[in-house]
């Protein structure tokens, strides 16, 4: 049997996770990495504005709670709501999110940059009969041809060499404001490897058609693995990327791999891939 050598690394990046659809708007899952913050116990205020930054409490503030949380790391994770309910009509602008901590004195101290709220479930928002009809339209748009689509790639495989080349690509009109999620899965490896050489590919979604950026998925295979053909040496991708959307338009997004170590022997590819793309309003 042939020893397979692999390394896979994915990188994910992220401030803000809407609350999943279904749920009530009165509890949204919140996270924010923040450095400044050790491991311990802190009393942290969490709020939401109607302004990206600055504004004033009285004017700008609509909503806050104020509990202690529990940090093992530098990364806050709490569900907005459970303290304080959070009125839904509140949801009807765009909201940020701004997180304080709470200091001996009673003063506060605000952790980073205000975080966007991305979205709010639509049909989560028909609480009240007036908001029913509004609600049922919006979900119509979600779950449409224009709000969601997907293809598959590389029945067979597909090469790649030390250009970034470009696997395919996914193209979603979007209707509106918003942000666009892009999924690709699939499975991507060398077919060769030489001792003594160490191979290194990657493959990302990116916004251009000529670049690898991070997050990306990546394989390695070391120069201390023993000499091989064929598929042994290879790893799944899951990748995701968020871009977003500021007025209606086409947005693409690209895989593209490249291999950024070893040789043309080493032969890298991806196959059996689909990517996707799905379309979430900020605006209602």
């Amino acid at each position: 049997m042939k020893r397979i050598w692999l390394v896979a690394l994915l990188l994910m990046t992220f401030t803000v996770i809407p609350s999943a659809w279904g749920e009530s708007p009165r509890n949204q899952i919140f996270y924010k990495k923040a450095t400044s913050l050790a491991p311990g116990t802190p009393t942290l205020r969490f709020s939401l504005w109607n302004v990206e930054s600055g504004g004033d409490e009285a004017t700008n503030m609509v909503w806050s709670e104020t509990k202690s949380i529990t940090l093992t790391s530098s990364v806050i994770k709490t569900l907005l709501g459970d303290t304080v309910t959070i009125d839904p009509g509140v949801f009807a602008e765009q909201l940020w999110v701004q997180v304080d901590k709470v200091k001996r004195s009673g003063s506060l101290k605000t952790i980073g940059a205000r975080d966007i709220l991305l979205a709010v479930p639509y049909t989560a928002r028909a609480e009240h009969a007036a908001e029913a009809e509004q609600a049922a339209v919006a979900s119509t748009v979600l779950n449409n041809t224009a709000g969601a689509k997907s293809i598959s790639f590389g029945s067979g495989a597909i090469s790649f060499t030390s250009t970034v080349t470009n696997i395919t690509s996914l193209t979603l009109a979007a209707p509106g404001p918003g942000v666009i999620t892009f999924n690709v899965s699939g499975l991507m490896g060398l077919r060769a490897h030489t001792n003594g050489t160490t191979d290194q590919i990657r493959c990302s979604i990116s916004t251009a058609s000529t670049t690898v950026q991070q997050p990306y998925a990546m394989v390695i295979v070391p120069a201390s693995a023993p000499s091989a053909t064929g598929l042994s040496h290879g790893a799944p991708i899951g990748l995701t990327r968020v871009i977003p959307v500021a007025a209606a338009g086409d947005v693409t997004a690209y895989l593209n791999c490249v291999l950024t170590a070893g040789g043309g022997g080493s032969d890298p590819f991806v196959q059996y891939g689909q990517m996707s793309a799905s379309y979430l309003p900020t605006q209602y």
